[in-house]
């Protein structure tokens, strides 16, 4: 397996230059970058496509001059209602184009959470919204040879932690059942997962073959802490024997609060 590291954990190395990262993740010797494409490094919502196209096909090329790969790209997360109108969906439309650009397989996207109803469950609701939204989008990924990849999460109330019907990796299995395209499946998230009270390697099993990402960090089980691997309560032992298991052939993608190559890359050597 090989391993990557995302783009917003190399924010203090390098601030917000893509190339600059590329260059990072070449140093110090990690696979691939993670690229989270929401705008703060580059105005790709803004800017015409030809100009987008340019500096993404730039990033590639220099990307590869230095030996170093695009597996995954993180979309960018808009709450609840900004996902209800077009833009968002266009937005989307546009990540694909740019993940081709960067041959990048793979498209990790947040599910689209419904607000805090204390009245009913709104689970089912939810997922409809869901599967009928990303169905609207295969034409996309299949134009550009781009899967999606959904990631394992929870929401906020009041600034605290909510657990939701996608914290758990079962419920997540649901939205890819009713999508029905092999053009979508899972990205697990240790970290999130942990907070949920589940096991990274019983998830493993449970996604199988349609595991596309793995973003790892680790955390007490009470906040998003974005550690490094083993300085939480997270058994990463049994994660790693999981996926040698099912034959788990992507990246594994440290998803850091704030990467420190002289403290961590030792502990991350050892995954």
């Amino acid at each position: 397996m090989k391993k990557g590291i995302n783009s917003n954990s190399l924010l203090k190395i390098c601030g917000n230059n893509e190339f600059a990262m590329v260059d990072c993740v070449k140093t110090y010797g990690f696979d691939t970058l993670d690229l989270t494409v929401d705008g703060r490094y580059y105005p790709f919502d803004r800017e015409p496509w030809s100009v987008v196209k340019k500096h993404y096909d730039d990033l590639y090329l220099h990307a590869l001059s230095q030996g170093i790969s695009f597996y995954q790209l993180h979309a960018k997360y808009v709450p609840f209602p900004d996902y209800l109108f077009a833009d968002y969906f266009n937005l989307l439309k546009r990540t694909i184009r740019i993940a081709a650009c960067l041959h990048c397989p793979i498209l990790v996207v947040h599910p689209l959470v419904f607000p805090l109803d204390k009245r009913r469950n709104l689970d089912e609701q939810e997922k409809l919204f869901n599967v009928t939204f990303f169905k609207k989008l295969i034409p996309c990924l299949k134009r550009y040879n781009v899967k999606i990849a959904l990631e394992n999460i929870y929401d906020w109330d009041e600034k605290k932690i909510r657990l939701i019907y996608v914290s758990q990796p079962r419920n997540l299995r649901n939205y890819i059942f009713d999508i029905d395209s092999p053009l979508f499946g899972f990205c697990l998230d240790s970290g999130h997962l942990n907070l949920a009270g589940g096991n990274p390697a019983n998830a493993v099993k449970l996604y199988g073959e349609r595991l596309f990402a793995v973003h790892l960090h680790d955390n007490h089980g009470a906040t998003d802490e974005h550690l490094v691997p083993g300085r939480g309560t997270i058994h990463f032992t049994d994660l790693k024997e999981a996926l040698r298991n099912i034959g788990f052939q992507g990246v594994c993608n440290f998803e850091l609060k704030e990467f420190n190559p002289e403290t961590d890359l030792p502990a991350l050597e050892r995954f």
